[in-house]
């Protein structure tokens, strides 16, 4: 029995085979070159196609025109297969799974709408063959138009004896309501055919605040009216290019959106995969979301995610002696005075040593050993060193010419210490801040960020121990009521995360006001783009504009009309009363000089208490 159902079976494959070739060794009389019109240009990018053809009706599907259209006159590589629609519990099923491919399905009207239920995908063509005369254009129309409202499947074409028949959702039917089936005479791409001219068909906007988009909301309403900043002006472009209408939805109140526990999303991602929006135009990380059903649209600007903490604290009054100059200058200071006292120490003790002034002229703390004129030497060169005046020159003229030349030095450093203290009180001295991921992981500070997608692979610590520390010291803080900006500044105990363009666009106050400070190490850099469903029909005339639009350089534009926007505010603020950063001095100011007169004084006390002590003991004891 085997053998013999196997003869059968290679039987009819021959039989089959040989009426596929006379077929379409006999059909050259049908309109080719019309097929060619038509079907042309939506083949352009398809790479294979899946032939579909009904097992109970093989041996007709395999005469339609279509067919024989696709298997000769087509260099595209095909797969010849059939089908069959099964009942199971009123359900139909196909007996194949479906794969992500571009389709020529051969069906009747009767099985049309199961048919296509069970094929369309966003992905892919679809070219479904009609096998029947007439055609049902309403029972069309309302299949293709629960199509779009419901999954925004658009790519179906409709081979009938007629022609060639797509849906618009966009071009008005005769009820006065969008989506209408429309005859495709192939002499356009099916995306330039329906989306250079949507008619003002209402797409489903999304657009929430961040760093460049900004809606505006209707007081009395509560609704979105529009949108400003760069993203918004974009959309406003794109939405006269198209000719469709922005109907803005409540903008989500957790923002981007995350990947839930239980596998679902929130925020606008999650609105894209429950098809509740359309579009996006708030710009996204160019990142992985753990899903594959959004799309992005080219790269429009770029971005860094980067770490702020708490300015250093500002330098007290009474140690700007200290900070106003570099430390290496101090070592110099203080080192080159001792140097220049052993080198007048050396030069006095080589003028005594030649006897050039007789012993007599001498003056008596001149007839002492040298180790006990060094401390006087020590002290004179310290007082010449700091520019005040000596009570009395030394006696040999070599040594005056000598402590002429240390007054000369000593201007020049104290030229540098005078700039130094002078410029502090108009630019604010501050101790050293953070500048590298290291000193901030030395640190222990915690490190907060308000969305998930900030945190998913900013630390990635498989191959740094670094990153591996600071991923540890992350907090997600997703209370919206707790500012997290704020607190750093109030505290200074902790560090957040956040995107460069925002703390430059919304923050720049407090950047030059020393309130917050940018560590200079970034740890991520992304391109931003917009989201929408993958597959989703508007993706190719979307990116296109968007090219055009960097091209043309007006994204760029719109980039930097923001920043001067930014910045002249920042002019505005900074003019306004305790908020300018230009102020004229005033007593407050002075306060160093009260420190050193005040701590002068208490020196000299001091030392004219220590005086009288070391001198009563002296008179006490020569009685």
């Amino acid at each position: 029995m085997f053998f013999i159902y196997s003869y059968l079976v290679f039987a009819t494959f021959l039989i089959n085979c040989r009426t596929l070739n006379g077929m379409i060794d006999s059909e050259d009389d049908k309109p080719w070159s019309l097929f060619d019109t038509w079907l042309s240009k939506p083949l352009v990018h398809i790479p294979h196609l899946q032939l579909k053809l009904r097992s109970a009706n093989y041996l007709e599907d395999i005469e339609n025109p279509y067919i024989i259209w696709f298997l000769r006159h087509t260099q595209i590589p095909y797969t010849l297969s059939t089908y069959e629609l099964m009942k199971r519990n009123n359900l139909i099923a196909l007996k194949s799974p479906i794969d992500d491919y571009n389709y020529v399905i051969v069906t009747s009207m009767q099985d049309m709408r199961s048919t296509i239920q069970y094929f369309a995908q966003k992905s892919g063509t679809y070219f479904y063959v009609v096998a029947d005369d007439d055609v049902n254009y309403q029972e069309l129309q309302d299949i293709c138009h629960t199509l779009w409202t419901n999954s925004r499947i658009l790519f179906q074409l409709f081979l009938t004896s007629s022609g060639v028949l797509i849906y618009d959702p966009f071009h008005e039917n005769e009820s006065g309501d969008y989506g209408k089936i429309i005859v495709y005479k192939g002499e356009q791409t099916i995306e330039n055919t329906l989306f250079n001219d949507m008619r003002g068909y209402p797409l489903r906007i999304q657009i929430f605040q961040s760093v460049y988009s900004r809606p505006v909301v209707n007081e009395e309403t509560k609704k979105v009216e529009y949108a400003e900043g760069l993203d918004g002006r974009v959309a406003e472009i794109l939405q006269q290019r198209m000719n469709f209408t922005m109907n803005f939805m409540e903008p989500d109140k957790d923002y981007f959106g995350e990947r839930l526990p239980n596998g679902s999303y929130n925020g606008a991602i999650g609105s894209i995969l429950d098809n509740s929006i359309d579009i996006c135009f708030t710009g996204f990380f160019v990142k992985d979301y753990f899903t594959r059903d959004i799309s992005f649209s080219v790269a429009m600007y770029e971005d860094n995610l980067c770490i702020y903490i708490r300015k250093a604290q500002r330098v007290p009054d009474y140690l700007l002696p200290i900070f106003a100059v570099h430390f290496n200058v101090w070592i110099g200071f203080i080192g080159i005075a001792f140097l220049l006292s052993l080198i007048w120490a050396m030069l006095r003790g080589l003028t005594l040593a030649l006897n050039i002034y007789s012993y007599n002229s001498l003056t008596e703390n001149l007839r002492k050993p040298l180790r006990y004129q060094y401390p006087r030497i020590l002290i004179d060169t310290w007082v010449a060193w700091v520019r005040v005046s000596l009570n009395q020159y030394p006696m040999f003229k070599s040594e005056r010419v000598l402590v002429v030349s240390f007054c000369l030095v000593s201007v020049i450093f104290g030229a540098i210490f005078e700039c130094s203290l002078a410029s502090s009180h108009i630019e604010p001295l501050y101790f050293k801040d953070i500048n590298s991921l290291q000193e901030l992981n030395n640190t222990g500070l915690p490190i907060l960020y308000r969305h998930a997608s900030m945190k998913d692979d900013l630390f990635v610590g498989e191959t740094s121990p670094l990153y591996a520390s600071l991923n540890r010291k992350t907090i997600h803080m997703p209370d919206r009521k707790y500012n997290i900006l704020m607190e750093i500044v109030k505290t200074g105990q902790l560090a957040g995360v956040n995107r460069y363009n925002s703390l430059m666009l919304e923050s720049l106050d407090l950047i030059i006001t020393k309130k917050i400070w940018i560590i200079q190490e970034f740890p991520k850099r992304y391109s931003i783009s917009y989201v929408w469903h993958r597959n989703a029909p508007w993706e190719e005339t979307l990116n296109n504009l968007l090219l055009k639009f960097s091209q043309a350089g007006i994204i760029q534009k719109f980039e930097h009309d923001m920043d001067l926007e930014a910045k002249m505010n920042l002019i505005k603020y900074q003019l306004i009363g305790d908020n300018a950063i230009f102020r004229i001095l005033t007593v407050k100011d002075l306060q160093l000089a009260f420190y050193v007169v005040t701590i002068g004084n208490m020196l000299a006390t001091l030392s004219w208490i220590f005086e009288k002590v070391v001198f009563a003991l002296q008179h006490r004891s020569k009685k």
